[in-house]
């Protein structure tokens, strides 16, 4: 009971400091759409998912190691020499870049190419920061570079969109990132860690053993979520990007919702790794975790309904009809991905290329099947498959780290209440919708009573706590 208390605690914490400004975001929907056409849209969007793929083979992944290293030891001057080298490692990394993008940009006139080079420096520049923070145990730090970070990105957009178009996207993110790296410098009191007496080719070692796994994960990570956008460009067109990476940003709610209750389970399963009754713990905690990652994607298609009538543009009405279908590509995603902490927590980092590079080649090549015949459809149905496949493939990789159990008939009224939602999406009116959400409501306010009032009485507890 104590542990799911922390846990808790460190989620609230996280949510209330994130889940708000992140959602800020998708006030800014309406206004792309009203700005920006689908084929502008989908432009933009494949330059700047171009980035996650280059990325990690140039910040060797760094970004995630300065945090798994640091959160080993409080003792300052450990944490110099981790800072120092991941530092190292990353500006090394940067300078490569740069060598390499420069004389392509001079040479090959291609629509904002210096843009991009100043998106690509700064944003990782400021997931480093952000890292760091993190790992130096200041989360309430990292959290307020989550919320200056989306405030400075929705400010900028509201003014500038109407001005520049598609270029605010990618000017947003790298003044916010500016602003991220500013704060962070100052709070993590950064140049004081740093010392070139300190760089260790030992250190450097056991660190790129960690990160060099990595890098191809995270380059199937960007197949299995991304490259089908470039087959969709080849075998289709811009409009048909737009059309996908619009209806995108509504199951990246999940994500959202899941990226914040992982930076706490992440930091619980690297701390209590070696615990006893971890693994019984965890088998707990995931089946809370899928029950809430259904029960909400099953609340939110009613309500993206009802947005789309309202807020969205004509031009991008396509787009609700792929969003139930990617929403449960990423439910196999967010369970699948929070069993990945445990690759973290046993540094077994192995496991995480090996599970997503098979789910990879399997969105890749039902991709270039399935685009060609369905279009967007096909894009949308071959992210399943991956994700599908990336889910199964864990549960037998991660069992070789620790017997994680599953009792699936706990998710039925959960995947009822889902299937459900499609159905009203798909077939009923906007009133239909409403009254669904209604029911859906009152029938999870019944169903898990208890499990609600225990969490919201810790809620509780931990806001009484600080303001104490």
């Amino acid at each position: 009971m104590e542990k799911s208390k922390q846990l808790v605690k460190t989620t609230s914490m996280y949510f209330i400091g994130t889940f708000g400004s992140k959602l800020l975001i998708f006030f800014l929907l309406p206004l792309y759409s009203k700005y920006l056409s689908t084929d502008a849209f989908g432009m933009v969007n494949l330059l700047t998912n171009f980035v996650p793929l280059i990325g990690p083979i140039f910040t060797l992944q760094v970004t995630d190691c300065v945090f798994r290293f640091l959160c080993d030891t409080k003792e300052e001057e450990i944490q110099k020499k981790y800072i120092t080298n991941s530092f190292f490692l990353f500006l090394m990394g940067m300078i490569v870049f740069l060598i390499l993008y420069l004389p392509l940009a001079i040479a090959f006139e291609f629509e904002f190419r210096y843009l991009f080079l100043f998106y690509f420096v700064f944003n990782y520049f400021g997931i480093y920061m952000q890292q760091l923070l993190r790992g130096m145990h200041k989360n309430t730090d990292y959290v307020i570079t989550g919320v200056i970070s989306t405030l400075v990105n929705v400010l900028v957009n509201i003014f500038l969109v109407s001005i520049i178009f598609e270029k605010t996207v990618m000017l947003a993110v790298i003044i916010s990132s500016i602003t991220v790296i500013i704060y962070s410098l100052v709070k993590a009191k950064f140049f004081k860690y740093i010392s070139l007496k300190l760089l260790d080719k030992k250190v450097l070692k056991e660190m790129l053993s960690y990160t060099l796994p990595l890098i191809p994960n995270q380059i199937s990570w960007w197949i299995n979520g991304t490259l089908g956008l470039y087959f969709l460009k080849y075998f289709i067109n811009e409009e048909a990007v737009g059309v996908v990476t619009f209806a995108n940003k509504f199951p990246s709610l999940i994500t959202t919702l899941n990226s914040i209750f992982l930076l706490a389970w992440t930091e619980y399963t690297i701390v209590g790794y070696n615990d006893d009754g971890i693994a019984k713990f965890f088998s707990n905690i995931l089946e809370k975790f899928t029950k809430l990652v259904i029960i909400v994607s099953a609340l939110l298609l009613p309500m993206i309904k009802i947005y789309f009538e309202y807020f969205i543009s004509e031009e991008y009405a396509q787009s609700l009809n792929l969003v139930p279908i990617l929403m449960i590509s990423m439910i196999f995603n967010a369970v699948a991905t929070f069993k990945g902490t445990l690759y973290t927590a046993s540094k077994k980092t192995k496991g995480a290329l090996t599970t997503t590079a098979i789910a990879a080649i399997a969105n890749m090549i039902s991709a270039i099947i399935l685009i060609q015949k369905f279009g967007v459809y096909g894009y949308a149905f071959s992210n399943v498959i991956g994700n599908i496949i990336f889910y199964l493939a864990r549960i037998e990789s991660i069992n070789k780290i620790m017997k994680i159990e599953e009792h699936y008939t706990k998710y039925i009224l959960p995947t009822v209440l889902f299937t459900v939602s499609i159905f009203a999406v798909y077939k009923l009116d906007i009133i239909y919708n409403i009254i669904l959400e209604i029911i859906m409501i009152i029938i999870l306010l019944t169903a898990y009573k208890k499990e609600i009032n225990e969490v919201f009485s810790q809620l509780r507890k931990n806001i009484l706590r600080n303001k104490v």
